[in-house]
């Protein structure tokens, strides 16, 4: 499991988009959100191990989660 880091101005549209996953199957993996229209900054969005990004960055990570 892959981890994004909100940053400014992520909505999950975008983070779906820019990991080309598809958007209700981001939402079906971080169902702990209790309103996935409101993310802020710091808050960690579960990824599939497959999302590839298009490009590097600091604030994806890999975690073990149960």
């Amino acid at each position: 499991m892959r981890v994004h880091i909100v940053q400014k101005g992520d909505t999950l549209w975008k983070i779906a988009k820019q990991y080309a996953i598809g958007f209700e199957e981001l939402k079906r993996l971080n169902a702990h959100l209790a309103n996935p229209d409101y993310i802020v900054p710091g808050m960690e969005i579960y990824l599939p191990d497959m999302a590839a990004k298009k490009e590097v960055c600091d604030y994806v990570r890999h975690v073990s989660r149960p």
